[in-house]
């Protein structure tokens, strides 16, 4: 995991992509959202087009640990904090049988706390995108980054 300071605003993360299948769809549906709209229609529902964002989150970050060549310094990975929630949630678009969303993060803003100096607030715009280029979610995640040098005021904006 990488700490708050090298974490650059404006990187771009592509996360990968999921079909989602009338029998996902309906599986969910049934256990868990039996929401009319994801019936009538075979419309994903919004929390399933979320859990792929999350799924394909936690992949990429497991990769990426996975492929990072060990520090030189004997540095440890930096330890990923608690998430304080998401911001402006949205799904402008349906997600429906047979659609391919692709899934990608960017970091939209660095917070450094001054309540709890070691830590540092990292928020990423997230968004997915069905096959014919339809945004269908949309949200700001927060999560707190350990920082390196928690003394050094440096590595992002104001907070």
């Amino acid at each position: 995991m990488s700490y708050f300071e090298d974490m650059p605003i404006g990187e771009k993360m592509d996360l990968g992509e999921r079909l989602f299948t009338k029998e996902e769809i309906m599986e969910f549906a049934r256990k868990y959202d039996p929401a009319p709209e994801c019936l009538k229609g075979l419309e994903a529902s919004r929390w399933q087009v979320v859990g792929g964002w999350m799924n394909r989150m936690m992949e990429a970050r497991a990769e990426n640990l996975a492929l990072r060549p060990p520090a030189e310094n004997d540095e440890r990975p930096a330890i990923l904090g608690p998430s304080p929630g998401f911001l402006e949630m949205r799904w402008p678009n349906p997600v429906r049988a047979g659609d391919r969303v692709r899934y990608r993060t960017t970091i939209a803003e660095k917070i450094l706390l001054k309540s709890r100096p070691q830590w540092g607030l990292v928020r990423n715009r997230n968004e997915a995108f069905n096959e014919r280029g339809e945004c269908v979610l949309s949200f700001l995640g927060q999560a707190l980054f350990e920082r390196r040098n928690p003394g050094d005021g440096g590595g992002g904006g104001g907070g």
